[in-house]
């Protein structure tokens, strides 16, 4: 029993004797980093082929990687559990995509070209945190909501009837998870990295020629620089 009220009071002044003046703080910040997009493509097509008279009907599923560069800015509060080394938190923030997939079909006859397109731009996220602080380390997990804006677009340049294009913006919210780390350089300023992941609900498209549905879903992985207040 004395043994393992030592142990507890040994990792809570352990974990106390970092900046603690760092906690219970107001912070903002920026980040960059790397973006990990997989899509999962989905058609059913209905194709005139006018050169021959005929229409053929078509189902088929194919799936994209992206990487892109991302760039954001956040702010949150954490908060220390008194007499422990445990803290919980919150933040917002924003990022930028600016990724564009792309898949791009010929065939032949009647060279006609197919391209279906796929574009992310801006995200906003709300995440609860909850770690450890470890003498100048704090180490967390965290779940929140990603709001993210989604085009896609599919056009036809059919030679023959000069082609069709169809597009469509979406806007959607998804669960968010990831972890992280924070090294604390002073009382004021801290450093870290911290990954997340989140998968989309469906995107749909429906064009004359046929219907599209995108199953998307973004990893990032971003270095932070804190400035606490």
């Amino acid at each position: 029993m004395l043994i393992n009220n030592l142990v507890k009071v040994s990792i809570v002044t352990l974990a106390l004797s970092c900046y603690v003046s760092a906690m219970d703080k107001w912070y903002i910040g920026a980040s960059m980093g790397k973006s990990d997009f997989h899509f999962s493509l989905d058609r059913d097509l209905t194709i005139n082929q006018p050169a021959f008279f005929f229409i053929e009907s078509r189902k088929d599923s194919s799936n994209m990687d992206k990487k892109s560069f991302n760039c954001g800015f956040f702010a949150g509060y954490n908060y220390l559990i008194k007499q422990t080394p445990l803290f919980i938190g919150f933040e917002i923030g924003a990022q930028n995509y600016s990724l564009e997939a792309t898949q791009e079909e010929r065939t032949f006859p009647p060279f006609v070209n197919y391209r279906t397109k796929i574009r992310a731009n801006n995200s906003l996220n709300g995440i609860f945190k909850i770690g450890i602080f470890i003498k100048d380390l704090m180490i967390y997990g965290k779940a929140g909501i990603a709001r993210t804006k989604w085009t896609i677009s599919f056009i036809d340049n059919n030679n023959e009837i000069g082609g069709s294009f169809s597009s469509q913006k979406f806007i959607k919210h998804t669960s968010l998870f990831g972890f992280g780390i924070d090294y604390i350089l002073n009382s004021n300023w801290s450093i870290g990295m911290d990954c997340n992941m989140a998968h989309y609900p469906n995107l749909k498209l429906t064009h004359p020629i046929g219907e599209f549905k995108v199953s998307p879903s973004v990893g990032t992985t971003t270095f932070r620089l804190s400035y606490l207040f």
